[in-house]
């Protein structure tokens, strides 16, 4: 926290600003991302991040976003996983052997100073 929290808001009342708006509290910094969705598509995942970082801000009292800025957070690599299986009992016994990759959803993170812009 860098400045005081206040009343929680809606998340949609919360704006982004490219410039600095006339009159404004710096609240806090604020980071999400999108882990745990099941977006397949880089959009979809900033999107959500982007929501997550509104309702952060919102619960805050914070009405905007600053500085905002988009990344990808560490952990999202393909898996490799494999398998040896023997089967006995009954004709015919055999042997399997198997593999499987999986590849993440798209995982993006969001951060941003929340502020609060006085009414005019």
């Amino acid at each position: 926290m860098i400045g005081s929290a206040a009343t929680p808001i809606a998340p949609e009342q919360v704006q982004i600003y490219l410039r600095p708006p006339a009159g404004y509290e710096e609240v806090a910094m604020v980071s999400a991302n999108s882990r745990g969705s099941f977006s397949w598509s880089l959009q979809g995942a900033t999107d959500l991040a982007l929501q997550r970082l509104k309702q952060e801000a919102a619960k805050l009292g914070a009405n905007g976003l600053l500085n905002l800025s988009f990344g990808e957070p560490w952990g999202a690599a393909p898996v490799l996983g494999t398998g040896l299986a023997y089967g006995w009992g009954g004709y015919p016994t055999g042997y399997g052997l198997g593999a499987s990759v999986g590849v993440p959803a798209p995982v993006k993170s969001a951060t941003a100073l929340a502020i609060r812009v006085r009414e005019r």
